[in-house]
């Protein structure tokens, strides 16, 4: 009897759209109170909703979920630089390898990018400018721009008029 009421307390929750697992969790954290779970798994879709609409939190924290989430993806170093062997499939093997490394890949070129930019300070200055530049393109989104209004689909394409 009791598997058919765990039964029809899972059932329940599930066809509100839960996954099985999320409901059964839920239901062990309540003590098997369905209403309890309930309130649990709906407070927790809420809660990722609003995340991934990117309310609240700031953009901060948003970029340091990112960057923790690519850390988290990083291969152990001396599996990175074991040893070469030349590859049957260069092509292949190469997006293979940027796949599987793209978090050292990713951590290799910021510390070069930093390092290029101690050696040679108006790498500073211009990578600020390009991070002012596109940080109004984004702010600006669709908005046109004055005097010659929003770009035309022929000018989009590089179809526009020629001389």
């Amino acid at each position: 009897m009791g598997a058919e009421l765990s039964t029809a307390r899972v059932s329940r929750l599930t066809a509100l759209g839960f996954d099985v697992a999320s409901v059964r969790a839920a239901l062990e954290a309540c003590d098997g109170d369905v209403d309890r779970a309930e309130q649990l798994l709906r407070q927790e879709r809420a809660r990722r909703e609003t995340a991934a609409r990117g309310g609240g939190d700031g953009g901060a924290e948003e970029i340091g979920r990112a960057v923790n989430s690519v850390l988290r993806e990083q291969r152990p170093w001396s599996e990175f630089g074991e040893r070469f062997l030349w590859p049957e499939h260069p092509r292949e093997r190469m997006l293979t390898n940027l796949v599987y490394y793209r978090a050292n890949y990713l951590i290799l070129c910021v510390a070069a990018t930093l390092v290029a930019m101690l050696l040679v300070p108006q790498l500073l200055f211009t990578a600020g400018l390009v991070a002012m530049t596109f940080g109004g393109a984004v702010a600006l989104g669709n908005t046109p721009v004055p005097h010659i209004g929003p770009l035309q689909l022929e000018q989009a394409r590089g179809g526009g008029a020629r001389a």
